[in-house]
């Protein structure tokens, strides 16, 4: 694989990252949906592999209250769609936190998206 922008960001990725500076998804997407196959291909291994860590958190944390109930969501398919959701909001949050000049708001916006993940009933 060629060293590009893109690709070198990517070998990083997981290296101290910031939330608003260094995330490689939400900074590159653009540069990432045009770029090579190898790089593509890189991407989505990372991504997989995340969306693998949030669904065994969703799994391993899933609601005492459901669980009481016998109602504990073990659903494969459930709790994947819950990690793609939490995964793009993720990534779109920190996308759109960095896309304005308003610091403010830029931490609302993170701070919004964190905490409807966490309860998502607020």
């Amino acid at each position: 694989m060629r060293a590009t922008p893109v690709t070198h960001h990517l070998h990083h990725w997981g290296e101290s990252p910031s939330v608003r500076g260094e995330s490689p998804v939400s900074a590159l997407a653009g540069d990432i949906a045009r770029s090579d196959k190898q790089t593509r291909a890189l991407v989505t291994r990372k991504i997989r592999d995340n969306l693998e860590l949030i669904a065994n958190l969703v799994r391993d944390t899933s609601r005492p209250d459901q669980r009481a109930k016998g109602k504990r969501q073990t659903d494969k398919g459930v709790i994947r769609a819950h990690a793609i959701l939490t995964y793009c909001a993720l990534v779109g949050g920190i996308s759109v936190a960095r896309a304005v000049s308003d610091e403010q708001l830029s931490q609302e916006i993170l701070k919004t998206v964190a905490q409807l993940l966490k309860n998502p009933a607020a």
